[in-house]
């Protein structure tokens, strides 16, 4: 895709003109693109006024000009991706500014700040999903703007904030009984306080990714997280189908059983480097979900063919690194 191609489509000849021009409902994916430049984006701006989604993830030549261009002639936009584009927060204030019905944005690893994506959700008030990985001028001061939304968000994705602390979690999570998938990868302030209040707020969670999160006595001389912690998160989100519990080493058998004996919609898990876990609880987990569809494991030193023939005999994938 380039941008003479897309002129292209646009051009007075084309017999697509027109089309663009009136489609309800369109959808737009141009990821990894690296051709197409701001012209290119503010050609297809000027010619798809009700565009609803668009995906513009890695497509690293646009600035903050086609962004801007392209929200105040899109003000429809419900869905969009600027992941790993050089933006800055003005072009997130021009969404805020000119797209009011965004539902869904992803930012990740985007230059944003505290301050647009305030404007942003405050702004915005129908949004559902929201990406800020690894966007690392994050703090609590979103996390306060994201508490004081509506209550309808069902996806969150903090990976990498390391900013954003316990505290600013929990008023997310309380906010947002909604919340189906939580995404706190590496964020080092996750604790079983965290895990608790999700236990208590988020039945309908389907997916939690927990990767990197633990810290053995990392705060007060304790373990950020403990079996019991993910114990009571198991026991009251039942209805959650996907986990990465990567290198958590201090899990162990109880709590994969408490997770086969209680979430009978489990799909699938990374376990990978949680040393502690034997054929016991795998099998187990073999046993009692049959949803199970894959599993990950790395470093796992106490697992042997006879769980992993288990699984394989009943067509769950394991992979292996």
């Amino acid at each position: 895709m380039t941008n003479q191609y897309l002129n292209g489509l646009f051009s007075e000849n084309s017999a697509f003109r027109g089309l663009f021009n009136t489609l309800p409902n369109l959808e737009i994916n141009l990821e990894s693109y690296n051709k197409i430049t701001d012209e290119g984006i503010i050609s297809l701006a000027k010619n798809c006024p009700q565009l609803r989604r668009i995906n513009l993830k890695s497509c690293t030549t646009l600035s903050d000009r086609a962004i801007s261009f392209l929200a105040e002639s899109c003000p429809r936009l419900e869905d969009i991706d600027l992941s790993w584009c050089d933006i800055s927060e003005q072009a997130i204030f021009s969404l805020a500014k000119h797209c009011p019905e965004l539902r869904k944005v992803g930012f990740r690893s985007c230059y944003v700040t505290d301050r647009c994506l305030e404007a942003l959700i405050a702004n915005c008030p129908h949004l559902l999903s929201i990406s800020l990985q690894w966007c690392k001028s994050v703090t609590d001061v979103t996390a306060s703007a994201i508490e004081n939304m509506a209550p309808q968000l069902e996806n969150i994705d903090i990976r990498g904030c390391e900013k954003v602390s316990s505290q600013g979690m929990i008023r997310i999570i309380r906010s947002h009984p909604s919340l189906r998938s939580i995404h706190f990868k590496r964020c080092d302030a996750v604790t079983d306080e965290v895990l608790e209040v999700i236990a208590s707020n988020c039945q309908n969670l389907r997916k939690l990714n927990l990767r990197g999160c633990y810290r053995p006595k990392s705060i007060n001389g304790q373990d950020n997280l403990t079996n019991a912690g993910i114990q009571m998160l198991i026991k009251g989100c039942p209805q959650i189908e996907q986990v990465d519990f990567a290198w958590h080493s201090y899990l162990n058998d109880e709590t994969l059983i408490a997770i086969a004996q209680n979430c009978k919609e489990f799909q699938s898990a990374d376990f990978s480097g949680c040393i502690n876990l034997t054929d016991i609880s795998l099998m187990k987990l073999s046993e009692l979900c049959s949803n199970l569809k894959k599993i990950i494991l790395f470093n796992s030193t106490n697992i042997t063919e006879k769980s992993l023939n288990c699984l394989r005999k009943n067509e769950i994938l394991v992979k292996q690194y």
